[in-house]
C-alpha cells in the first residue's frame, strides 16, 4: 500500500524543492501513479531530479542508511531481462494483465515512447479520485549489481519484465553498478518463478528474504 506523501516530507526526505517542479504549483501531496484517476501532464524527469529520488532510497526502518551511496553510479540502459537474476518468487496474473489491457491508456493522450517497456522516467501530474491535483513518479525497472559482484539482480520492475522476457525484447532499466548494501533476499533465475491469481503470505514472496534490507521505496515516491 503507498500512503501519500505531503510535499513538504518529501522535498525534506530528497531535497527536491519545489522550484525543481515550477510546472506543478499547486500540488501538496506525491501518490502512486495508480492513484493518478486522470492525467493533466506528463513531463519526462529531469537527470538531477532522478537522481535525488534514487540516490535518497534507504532501508526500511533506517533513513539513514541509503543503498545509493557516492561509491555507486547510475546508468539508463536496455537490457534483456533474461540477463537478470530476480529474488521475487512470484507475478500476479492481475498486474501483468493491466499492463497489458489497461495501462497503455493512462498516456493515450501525450506523445510518450509506445509501449510500456520503453517509457523514460517521467514526472506525472494529474488528478485523484478525490479530485485533488497531485504528482506521481513514473520509474522504470531499478537493477542492481553488487560490488564486485557480476550478476545484475532486480529490484523493481518484475511484471514489466516478465512480459518483456516473454515477448524476448529489452526493457527500459536504471542500473545501479557498486551497491554496497547487501540484496535484500537470494536471487534465481526466471524458471523460479510462478504466476499466481492471489498474492501469497509475505513470508513466501521472496527467496530467502532478508527484512533488514528491504529497499523504502515508496517513502521517496516510487511505487514498484
Amino acid at each position: 500500500m503507498f500512503d501519500p506523501i505531503p510535499l513538504e516530507i518529501f522535498q525534506d526526505r530528497t531535497g527536491i524543492v519545489k522550484n525543481d517542479f515550477l510546472f506543478t504549483p499547486n500540488i501538496k501531496e506525491i501518490v502512486s501513479l495508480r492513484n493518478i484517476a486522470s492525467v493533466l501532464q506528463v513531463h519526462i524527469m529531469p537527470i538531477e531530479y532522478l537522481k535525488k529520488i534514487l540516490f535518497n532510497v534507504s532501508i526500511v526502518g533506517d533513513s539513514s542508511c541509503k543503498v545509493y551511496t557516492q561509491n555507486c553510479w547510475m546508468k539508463r540502459v536496455q537490457i534483456d531481462p533474461r540477463q537478470v537474476r530476480i529474488g521475487q518468487t512470484f507475478v500476479e496474473r492481475s498486474k501483468y494483465q493491466k499492463l497489458l489491457e489497461e495501462f497503455p491508456s493512462v498516456f493515450s493522450g501525450f506523445a510518450v515512447p509506445g509501449g510500456f517497456k520503453n517509457y523514460p522516467p517521467m514526472i506525472v501530474v494529474g488528478k485523484t479520485t478525490e479530485g485533488d491535483i497531485a504528482l506521481a513518479h513514473y520509474v522504470p525497472t531499478i537493477i542492481e549489481v553488487r560490488k564486485n559482484g557480476r550478476k545484475p539482480k532486480l529490484l523493481d520492475g518484475i511484471h514489466r519484465s516478465y512480459l518483456t522476457r516473454a515477448m524476448g525484447a529489452t526493457v527500459e532499466a536504471i542500473m545501479f553498478y557498486d551497491v554496497e548494501v547487501p540484496f535484500p533476499c537470494e536471487s534465481r533465475d526466471w524458471e523460479d518463478i510462478r504466476p499466481v491469481d492471489t498474492k501469497p503470505p509475505k513470508e513466501e514472496r521472496y527467496f530467502d528474504l532478508k527484512p533488514e534490507f528491504f529497499r523504502d521505496l515508496k517513502s521517496i515516491g516510487i511505487d514498484g
